[in-house]
């Protein structure tokens, strides 16, 4: 059996510092369906928006149970993807039908004529429309989340080049978030009465150069293709219209656009040198938009990629992480040392799959609160800690708990389940404990079972969008940048 390799996660940490706080490296995010479902602790979940999988299945099925010829004809179709190796996904279904409706011309294909065909997929994306459309109760959830803080830390970010967006999600949570903390940005369209997608200035970005970018590369509510005009464009955001990429690309170069331009700008920004693309809710299940990245990185010398993967799941009541399994973001990664893959459980760095894992605990000069943003004891999962144990137990002398425990165990004083009697107060004072009783009490217990049986793993929480957001905004705090030694750190 090979040697396990282990990564401290403090050590990639303070890179992902230098990188964010320092204007050494360009930035550029890819954002695709899991940054739509998160949402962060407290706040609305009115602005969540189920993933890719989830949204199929619910399409699926409510289609299926109106129309028998249209349940066949998908389980034909779902059928055939997964006999090419291809997820059953709402956007290759999509593509699949446009393909038979342009194919099928007077005769039928799996019951259905061409006008039926044209009808299954105009359904398809209206149920699209109507569950990424979460802009229309933005009222209850704009005031606080994920996305609006995104925003603030772009904000306040100050950095030299512009930071630039690629998502693949459809729904407006980027958009609310930048406009609503003001913050400008441009999505390739010009124009006010009727705007339109303008090719030339996504690929030259001397046009509004330090403006945010923000492309959407499969598509948006809002887009629509003119038949007149044969251009793009993008309507009022209650308007019903949505344009769902790359479903007809095969069949229409008058339609590529923006799509072909996205793409192309996407892997410009990876070839060019001295640049950071950090993935975000992207599960890799575009093989498009994988090749894109894969070609790309290749040819360039200084780029680098660095996913957080959200690999986290259960079933049948365990949990499990799905880096740990043969996934296909595995397999590009191991094959490619530019590509970093950060899943909760384990990673993939430099080509090399490892476990994350503490390599010392926390010293007395390391501010605990700086890795709880980070990183969770696997202790605290399974409730042998508290949230932000790391803080206390710093603080408390471990000779001194384990002398008061072995005292209080040979005296009777605790029970077998650790509970203290309250009649020997007067023995934690002896000790120099302090605090209220029922925290030194908790702590006792605490802080000997950590040491004891301490290994330093845990799961890495910035693979969640939302705790990846609050490390972004904690690195525009001052107080943070003095903490990680930075306090002359150029902005």
């Amino acid at each position: 059996m090979s040697d396990i390799n282990y990564f401290d996660p403090r050590e990639y940490v303070r890179g992902l510092q230098q990188i964010f706080i320092s204007d050494s490296k360009r930035i550029g995010f890819l954002f695709g369906a899991g940054t739509s479902y998160a949402v962060k602790n407290g706040a609305s979940e009115k602005s969540r928006v189920p993933g890719i999988l989830k949204m199929t299945e619910d399409i699926v099925n409510e289609i299926s149970s109106k129309s028998s010829l249209f349940k066949t004809a998908l389980e034909k179709i779902q059928i055939e993807l997964k006999n090419d190796n291809l997820e059953p996904t709402i956007e290759h279904l999509l593509s699949n039908i446009t393909q038979k409706h342009i194919i099928v011309g007077g005769e039928s294909l799996c019951g259905l004529d061409k006008a039926a065909w044209a009808e299954l997929k105009k359904q398809i994306e209206d149920k699209i429309k109507t569950i990424v459309s979460v802009h229309k109760q933005k009222s209850d959830y704009m005031d606080n989340f994920t996305h609006g803080d995104f925003a603030l830390w772009i904000k306040n970010a100050g950095r030299k080049e512009a930071v630039e967006i690629f998502t693949t999600n459809y729904d407006y949570l980027f958009e609310i978030g930048l406009e609503h903390n003001d913050v400008p940005y441009y999505d390739g369209f010009i124009g006010s009465y009727y705007p339109f997608f303008f090719s030339s200035s996504v690929e030259d970005l001397q046009f509004l150069p330090m403006i945010t970018k923000l492309w959407k590369l499969h598509g948006s509510l809002g887009w629509e293709y003119d038949e007149n005009s044969r251009k793009i464009t993008r309507t009022l955001p209650d308007d019903s219209n949505i344009m769902v990429y790359p479903s007809f690309l095969k069949y229409d170069n008058s339609k590529k656009q923006p799509y072909v331009s996205f793409m192309d700008r996407l892997s410009n920004f990876i070839k060019k040198d001295d640049g950071v693309l950090f993935v975000c809710g992207y599960s890799f299940g575009d093989y498009h938009i994988n090749d894109v990245l894969n070609t790309a990185l290749e040819k360039s010398n200084t780029s680098h990629l660095v996913v957080f993967y959200y690999d986290k799941y259960r079933k049948e009541g365990e949990t499990f992480y799905g880096l740990d399994d043969d996934c296909e973001i595995k397999k590009i990664a191991l094959s490619n040392r530019k590509l970093s893959v950060y899943g909760m459980n384990s990673a993939i760095i430099g080509g090399k799959y490892g476990i994350w894992k503490l390599k010392s605990r926390i010293r007395e000069d390391e501010d605990a609160v700086l890795l709880d943003l980070f990183f969770e004891d696997k202790y605290s999962e399974e409730g042998y800690l508290p949230k932000n144990a790391f803080t206390r137990i710093k603080s408390i002398d471990y000779d001194n708990s384990k002398k008061l425990w072995e005292s209080l165990k040979t005296n009777s004083i605790i029970d077998e389940k650790g509970i203290l009697s309250k009649d020997y107060q007067e023995e934690l004072k002896k000790y120099k404990f302090d605090a209220p009783f029922s925290d030194v009490e908790k702590d006792i217990i605490y802080t000997i079972d950590y040491h004891k049986d301490w290994n330093g793993e845990g799961e890495f929480k910035l693979s969640d969008f939302s705790y990846f957001i609050n490390f972004l905004q904690n690195l525009n705090s001052e107080d943070y940048i003095k903490k990680i030694g930075r306090k002359n750190a150029s902005r």
